[in-house]
């Protein structure tokens, strides 16, 4: 059996932004297959899983133009491949490996309104298979990303001259690139969506209710992120993400 589920996502919002870098699906369960990593190597228990899934479709998120589907930590186990189809594109499929923390993302053929299957393998065997459908973007996502591409220079770097973003030589986190906007930025309500497409992994914070919003993730100078925002309470789908290289 298979569980249709909607996704969605959003944009960032507005306003000065602090930039900081610290360098440095459903099928059976084959019991004689060993199973990738289930449990999260930082010692916390994903709590999003149905009882039966090793999928987490709350935690997919996707752009659009182009469409990027990102996979939140522990949307799905760790280390495994994830598989893409769209028979709405001519069978279209595509494939990314999962990290560590069970988050990933992957360019993929797709638009609003079409029903992708989504597959997670170990070692040549589909563990799950859900329906997962596309759904539109919300105006809140489309303004938003519009705010976010207006600080962009050329070069996709974020704009000092707008406040955007400034790098800083702090080693608080070691080989991770830090995102971080200060009170007064966002709405509260979005979740930001960032992803390292260079290292293949993502992850996501809330905006706080002052505005401010910070996000941590793997990554060292000269990766590529993509950021865009979702509206949970309408969607998990967002407009045309913003490209940053790691300074």
């Amino acid at each position: 059996m298979r569980s249709a589920n909607c996704v969605n996502v959003k944009y960032l919002r507005h306003a000065s932004i602090v930039w900081a870098i610290a360098m440095a699906t459903t099928s059976c369960i084959i019991d004689s297959v060993p199973l990738p990593e289930l449990k999260p190597e930082d010692g916390n228990k994903p709590t999003a899983y149905g009882a039966d899934s090793m999928i987490n479709t709350r935690a997919l998120y996707y752009s659009s133009n182009p469409t990027m589907l990102v996979g939140a930590p522990w949307a799905v186990p760790g280390r495994v491949l994830v598989e893409v189809s769209n028979p709405n594109r001519q069978n279209w499929k595509g494939i990314a490996a999962a990290t560590g923390n069970g988050s990933f993302n992957m360019p993929v053929e797709v638009g609003a309104g079409d029903t992708v299957e989504l597959s997670i393998i170990h070692n040549n065997v589909v563990l799950e298979s859900v329906d997962v459908h596309i759904e539109a973007h919300s105006v809140a996502a489309a303004e938003a990303s519009a705010d976010l591409a207006s600080l962009m220079d050329e070069d996709n770097t974020p704009d000092p001259l707008n406040g955007w973003a400034r790098v800083t030589d702090s080693t608080a986190v070691d080989g991770a690139v830090i995102v971080s906007l200060p009170p007064g930025t966002l709405p509260y309500g979005l979740t930001i969506v960032v992803a390292n497409t260079t290292s293949g992994g993502a992850t996501i914070a809330d905006t706080q209710p002052d505005g401010s919003f910070t996000a941590t993730l793997a990554g060292q100078s000269g990766d590529i992120l993509v950021l865009f925002a979702v509206e949970p309470a309408s969607s998990n789908a967002g407009t045309q993400p913003v490209t940053i290289v790691v300074p």
